[in-house]
């Protein structure tokens, strides 16, 4: 076991791994200046990369450079790995924290009578630090994955959980089966082995941080896609996707086309300026009102769209119906006017879900149509489960429409 996991051999490999993830993460930091925890996982590493050096080269120098400044800095950098964890989710950066656990080795290694000498009170006292530092990382991932769920949260939490354990087993091993240093050489049919996860915990660790990044930004990018702009909710292509998930779980329910009316009149009059606010006062004043559980999305200029999944037709309309009287109510000034609004709306009622959902958006386009011509600010609403049976899937006649005015 001694000569399958030689330490001295397993220090110079995390000195490579700290020194590579020290290089990568400063150039990457130098690229990305506005993100601080690149900043601050450049330190930790290099920082962990001086600390391996030193513990690397026992036989040639001082143990106070080897043994205690070494040890330090690796569990400072380790706290560092944690604080750039809290920069990465925009928490409130503790620098005393990291600092603790290496004050408490140093003044340990510099005022504790014997412990200089003593490699098993030396390997307990890290242990007990990395045990409280790894602990720290799961619960910081852990919290952090309740906010943004990433893949590689679960990586390190996973080996960090890991690393915390076995940190923890080493404790009754130095008393059970004390490591014995010969020649600056820690042997034991244990140590070795130990050791060795060190250096693949730090591996995992490192790409872990690398992944985390690429897995926000494409995570960023993929909501850019599906957000709109102006209004911040979804667009088209979201919409049509988040229905499809409902439908492909066989929920049933309606979906409501809404169109502000006169809108072209309001951008001619005031400008497109005011059409933007007006468009944003609207989009607020819905995800004010909406129950929890409806789709809402922005089709395209004025035109807009609400999946409610499980909802009956009276109360689907009920909840379009409300939506209407609450847009007559609600004014949004621009230079001094006083801008106001209605809508029309589409509704198709008692949706099955195996039907395509672009044949039931034409069909509440056609009940959407059939409001505007009749007037406008009212609803007119198609029963879809009769409606759809009947006529998939062509055209749907007007007799298929129930036209519902508002007041």
């Amino acid at each position: 076991m001694a000569s399958l996991f030689h330490v001295p051999t397993l220090m110079a490999c995390l000195l490579a791994i700290w020194a590579v993830f020290a290089i990568l993460l400063t150039m990457a930091w130098h690229q990305e200046r506005h993100r601080p925890e690149l900043a601050i996982w450049s330190i930790g590493f290099w920082l962990g990369a001086f600390g391996a050096l030193f513990l690397s080269m026992r036989t040639i120098l001082p143990e106070a450079l080897t043994i205690g400044l070494g040890n330090g800095l690796l569990i400072l950098a380790t706290g560092l790995a944690w604080l750039g964890f809290r920069a990465f989710d925009g928490l409130s950066l503790k620098f005393w924290v990291p600092v603790v656990p290496t004050a408490i080795w140093i003044a340990a290694f510099l005022f504790w009578p014997g412990f200089q000498d003593d490699v098993n009170a030396r390997i307990a006292l890290v242990s007990v630090l990395i045990v409280i530092l790894s602990l720290m990382f799961v619960r910081s991932m852990w919290q952090g994955e309740a906010i943004e769920p990433l893949p590689s949260r679960k990586l390190v939490l996973g080996t960090m959980a890991i690393h915390a354990t076995i940190n923890a087993v080493r404790l009754p091993l130095v008393i059970m089966a004390p490591v014995v240093e010969q020649g600056g050489v820690a042997l034991s049919v244990w140590h070795g082995a130990f050791t060795f996860e060190i250096v693949v915990n730090t591996l995992f660790c490192g790409m872990a941080l690398f992944s985390l990044g690429r897995e926000r930004v494409t995570a960023e990018y993929k909501r850019a896609s599906q957000i709109d702009a102006l209004t911040e909710i979804f667009n088209r292509r979201a919409f049509s996707e988040h229905v499809e998930a409902y439908r492909r779980r066989g929920v049933e329910g309606a979906i409501a086309l809404l169109d502000l009316d006169h809108f072209k009149r309001i951008n001619d009059t005031h400008g497109h300026g005011a059409g933007d606010k007006v468009l944003c006062a609207f989009v607020a004043m819905v995800r004010d009102i909406l129950p929890d559980g409806i789709i809402f999305g922005r089709l395209g200029g004025e035109e807009f769209a609400l999946y409610l999944p499980g909802r009956e037709p009276g109360e689907a309309y009920a909840i379009c119906d409300r939506l209407r009287r609450a847009v007559e109510n609600l004014p949004v000034d621009w230079n001094g006017h006083r801008l106001r609004l209605t809508v029309s709306i589409g509704l198709c009622g008692d949706v099955p879900a195996g039907v395509d959902l672009g044949t039931v958006l034409g069909f509440a386009d056609r009940s959407l149509y059939a409001a505007k011509r009749n007037g406008r600010n009212q609803i007119a609403f198609a029963d879809g489960a009769e409606g759809l049976g009947q006529f998939l899937p062509g055209s749907v006649p007007e007799t298929a429409l129930h036209q519902q005015h508002g007041p």
